[in-house]
């Protein structure tokens, strides 16, 4: 279904993967007015809070769990 509806949206795109078309590419430009640093530091700390946060967390509890090892012991369940 998504590939369908991104098909749809972007017609012309797909009918040059399929060789029906040819588009004439446009080379990357810069934005005229770049984002906030305000909004850059957001987003990396929204990016620290909610991907790495996580993973630290589920790695104090693992290591309270099982002390100094890096698997459980071997009659224990993982």
């Amino acid at each position: 279904m998504a590939v369908s509806l991104i098909a749809v949206l972007h017609w012309p795109q797909v009918q040059a993967l399929l060789g029906r078309r040819i588009i004439r590419s446009t080379p990357p430009q810069l934005k005229r007015e770049p984002l906030g640093l305000p909004y850059a530091l957001g987003a990396l700390g929204m990016m620290a809070v909610f991907e790495v946060l996580p993973y630290c967390e589920e790695a104090l509890r693992d290591w309270k769990a099982n002390p100094g090892r890096l698997t459980p012991p071997a009659g224990q369940p993982a």
